[in-house]
């Protein structure tokens, strides 16, 4: 925050409750506390109970049933709320002397301790993965438990989304697992326990002069560990566009209409295939009965790396470049076009 410009306004403790976006003039917005505000564009990075995203699809859903197309609007009204995936991820940091302290009180167990420079473990079992690394320079390690149940996904659930449970609990589901994954296990205090949950996918990601950004638009399961990436290329490309020396008011919507078209099937494709990596981790390849012919355990490596390889073998800069090519093409094509107003948020 030391590095943003004096002349940029940043409040905190203020949550939008909802927003207003008249046919003409600055966009109204709402708070929780009764404070009210204007801006001339609203980017909801707002995670993935977004106040922005309802207000938009609750607009969206107005216009479509004012037209008269009722099953546009119930599909927009019901892609409000997120959805449960059906997994529950166990989540605890423990320091690394404690594994180490356990391993010299039980030798006999040959348990492997993580360092600082160890690749993260994968242990794997049937619709259940846990997944060992360590951090904070090898002083903890990060333990995430992954149990799934597919028939459960899109379902509601009920209790807290995220809360603390008895490690108990996470090593009955694990009793039958080798030694030294219950040794690990047996070092924790007390796991998190979180309803893994995401949004259901949008037709667009923007209306008006308002955007979707990061979980707002895409929440998604963390089994490729790239939510967080995808906000951030949200963000770059989006920057981008609104930064372009031919961006005006009078045709913002046109950048935030490519912001949508190039961003949302990318993240779309990697929130997919985040759950493809979920079931994967959970020996579930399809035609593959790996439970009852263990040789074929290479051909899950094969599916995993296949699925995960557009990490290394793709960027940001294809997309960026399509981008500002779209803008420059949609902007010089108007007949005497000359910037005007020039865009300026007042948050």
């Amino acid at each position: 925050m030391d590095h943003l410009p004096p002349h940029y306004n940043t409040f905190f403790s203020r949550r939008l409750r909802s927003y207003e976006e008249p046919q003409t003039g600055e966009i109204q917005l709402l708070f929780e506390d009764g404070s009210t505000a204007e801006c001339d564009i609203l980017i909801g990075a707002d995670g993935i109970r977004s106040a922005v995203r309802r207000s938009m699809l609750i607009q969206q859903a107005k216009k479509e049933t004012a037209l008269g197309r009722i099953t546009e609007s119930e599909e927009l009204i019901n892609n409000i709320e997120p959805v449960w995936t059906g997994i529950l991820a166990y989540r605890a940091l423990i320091p690394t002397e404690r594994l180490q302290a356990y391993r010299e009180a039980h030798p006999e167990m040959k348990i492997r301790v993580p360092q600082a420079n160890s690749i993260p473990i994968m242990y794997m079992g049937q619709h259940v993965n846990v997944v060992v690394y360590p951090i904070s320079s090898g002083k903890l390690i990060n333990i995430g438990a992954f149990h799934a149940n597919e028939k459960l996904a899109g379902t509601t659930f009920d209790g807290p989304w995220v809360e603390y449970v008895e490690k108990d609990q996470l090593l009955a589901s694990h009793a039958h697992w080798e030694p030294e994954l219950r040794a690990i296990l047996q070092c924790i205090d007390k796991p998190s326990r979180w309803a893994v949950h995401a949004s259901k996918p949008l037709r667009t990601w923007t209306y008006g002069r308002v955007a979707l950004l990061g979980d707002a638009a895409h929440a998604m399961s963390p089994q490729q560990a790239s939510g967080a990436g995808q906000a951030i290329e949200d963000a770059f490309l989006l920057s981008t566009l609104l930064g372009n020396r031919l961006t005006t008011l009078e045709n913002v919507t046109e950048a935030l209409s490519i912001y949508d078209k190039i961003r949302r099937p990318i993240a779309m494709e990697v929130a997919a295939r985040s759950l493809v990596n979920g079931r994967l981790f959970g020996l579930q390849l399809p035609g593959v009965p790996l439970a009852n012919d263990p040789d074929r355990l290479p051909e899950l490596g094969d599916a995993i790396k296949d699925n995960w390889k557009w990490t290394w073998t793709t960027t940001l800069d294809s997309a960026l470049e399509e981008a500002q090519n779209m803008f420059t093409a949609a902007t010089s094509s108007r007949v005497g076009y000359a910037p005007q107003a020039s865009l300026q948020s007042k948050l």
